[in-house]
């Protein structure tokens, strides 16, 4: 049972996932996957694939802002 007991202790990812939430919560969810993994390659090596993953697992994802449109009477394909 050496695997069930490594597997208890704190991983290295979970750490990765409270630093990343921390970030988040920081920033109001305004950062995407790939400005966080900018911020956090300032203090170690990490890919953008794992951030997005732990971002992704727990509904972390950036607010996207909706585009409008100026309503004066064009049609929308010129």
């Amino acid at each position: 049972y050496r695997w069930k007991k490594n597997r208890m202790k704190d991983h290295p990812k979970r750490h990765l996932e409270k630093q990343i939430g921390t970030l988040c919560r920081e920033h109001k969810y305004r950062y995407g996957y790939r400005k966080i993994t900018a911020i956090l390659k300032k203090g170690m090596r990490i890919n953008h694939k794992t951030v997005q993953r732990i971002m992704q697992k727990n509904q972390w994802q950036c607010r996207v802002k909706v585009k409008k449109r100026k309503k004066n009477g064009q049609p929308y394909a010129v």
